[in-house]
């Protein structure tokens, strides 16, 4: 399958539709660990052996992750599927937890 036609089956180019998400990224050995994807860090290596001269897309919705490897002729090598779990926005009762121990420092406690 070429690129142009894993855009069209996936409705357009790669992109990131979410804020904040839980995603699982497979490591060595058959592990997948969970790893949070924010908006404007770098993109996560789903294939991560030495065949990587090719290029990564990852298409990322609340209903889940799909990464695929694109070899040198621009065709479909490898897929990898996630379940997502979407991160709401933080608030402001989430940042006063985050602060917990530097408000506790700054009353002596």
């Amino acid at each position: 399958m070429t690129r142009s036609e894993t855009e069209q089956l996936l409705r357009g180019p790669a992109r990131n539709e979410v804020h904040r998400a839980i995603v699982w990224v497979p490591k060595g050995g058959g592990r997948r660990v969970s790893s949070e994807i924010k908006p404007g860090e770098p993109e996560r290596e789903f294939f991560s052996d030495d065949s990587m001269d090719g290029t990564q897309a990852v298409w990322l919705t609340e209903t889940g992750l799909i990464a695929v490897d694109f070899g040198q002729d621009d065709r479909l090598r490898r897929k990898y599927y996630s379940d997502v779990h979407v991160v709401g926005s933080p608030n402001v009762l989430d940042w006063l937890s985050s602060m917990r121990g530097r408000i506790r420092k700054s009353l002596g406690h």
